[in-house]
This record gives structure tokens, C-alpha cells and sequence, in this order.
């Protein structure tokens, strides 16, 4: 149970943080392309 709580926090964690870097990193992108 321990774990599984623990993975869900991580997760739940993980998908603003991913959400932010997608932010960050879709503008970057075309002018490391170009």
C-alpha cells in the first residue's frame, strides 16, 4: 500500500511538472531547429 501511495504521489507529481517542461520546452525547439 505504502508503495503504491507513494508511486500514485510521483505521478500525480510528475504530470504538471511534465506539463511545464513541454511549456518550456516547445518555444526552444523551433530555434534550436532552425
Amino acid at each position: 500500500r505504502v508503495a503504491l501511495r507513494t508511486l500514485i504521489t510521483v505521478t500525480v507529481a510528475h504530470v504538471p511538472v511534465e506539463a511545464e517542461a513541454a511549456a518550456v520546452i516547445r518555444p526552444i525547439m523551433p530555434r534550436s531547429t532552425r
